[in-house]
């Protein structure tokens, strides 16, 4: 019997990529899927393309509530659900014409819990996409953990790049007051919950990740960054499970804020807290072992030296 797949597509102001993402999605060769697009408040044309496009494909729910943003609306999506898994397709972007097909025989060929998958990053310049004919290939599979998941950019922690058996989830939701990478914190807590969650990664682009100008991602403010690192350093303080789930991500996450932002931040006093905030994972940091002598020092370095390129930079000095 062929599993059903919850698709949930939080939609809000998309008029002019919507019809590209639902194209996408329901011209699939994996045909059993319960299709949950939740118009989260849009002002543009959105509602009126979705029961459009509901009208002509049985399987697309269409969810309308106030705006909330996009945490409230995947959450409005799971409380329709009713999939043995789930996926999350963003509206702006769109997925590979055996998207599905392929996520649910590497999850037949593992028994996986969730299967990972990679982007395919595009811009105006990069579309139309011409997608080529895939071949699901047991090579092509990786057995992974959470720490590879969260500290191995190749891996990613976001939910679109992800098919997560509903089980799994339970009554975990999406936190509504994290405004920045709040995918990340989901998956992370998915994984504490469950502690022998099976994940595998099928290395192939199947998502195709539209970078657009004005998404949530490229006008975040460095106070949402700083916020979420530091709730990860306080989960990952709770216990040796945690840490191997969330410390990783946190150490990541400000150090990338370090050298993308310490400098060209308008606002000086955010990247005096980012510091704050390092210096106080310090001690979780140096005595873990999920890093390597060489990675611990340069963490160390970048809290008392963060103007400085790295160490063989100040001896020259």
């Amino acid at each position: 019997m062929n599993p059903l797949i919850s698709v949930i597509i939080p939609v809000y102001n998309m008029e002019s990529y919507l019809k590209r993402c639902l194209d996408s999605v329901i011209e699939n060769t994996w045909r059993n899927l319960e299709i949950l697009c939740v118009n989260d408040g849009s002002k543009d044309s959105s509602a009126e393309i979705l029961q459009e496009y509901a009208k002509k494909d049985p399987r697309i729910t269409v969810i309308t509530k106030e705006n909330g943003g996009l945490s409230s609306a995947r959450n409005a999506g799971f409380a329709k659900m009713t999939g043995e898994f789930v996926t999350f397709v963003d509206s702006d972007d769109f997925v590979h014409p055996q998207f599905f097909e392929l996520l649910i025989q590497a999850q037949k060929e593992t028994g996986a819990d969730v299967v990972n998958i990679d982007f395919l990053h595009v811009t105006d310049e990069d579309l139309p996409v011409r997608w080529e004919q895939c071949s699901f290939d047991r090579q092509q599979l990786l057995k992974i953990d959470c720490g590879k998941c969260f500290k191995e950019e190749r891996f990613r922690s976001y939910v679109c790049s992800k098919m997560i058996k509903r089980d799994c989830i339970g009554e975990i939701r999406f936190r509504e007051y994290i405004a920045y990478a709040e995918d990340s914190v989901f998956i992370a807590e998915v994984w504490e919950k469950n502690p022998g969650l099976i994940c595998y990664y099928l290395d192939q682009k199947l998502y195709g990740y539209y970078n657009r100008p004005g998404s949530i991602v490229n006008t975040v403010r460095g106070e949402d960054r700083l916020s979420l690192a530091k709730y990860l350093l306080e989960r990952a303080a709770l216990s040796k499970e945690n840490e191997k789930i969330y410390l990783g991500q946190a150490k990541s996450r400000l150090l990338w804020y370090l050298k993308n932002y310490t400098f060209t931040e308008p606002d000086r006093a955010v990247t005096k807290e980012c510091l704050r905030i390092m210096r106080s994972g310090l001690p979780l940091i140096v005595r873990s072992n999920l890093f390597s002598s060489r990675e611990k020092a340069h963490y160390i370095f970048k809290c008392f030296f963060p103007r400085v390129r790295s160490l063989k930079t100040m001896l020259k000095q």
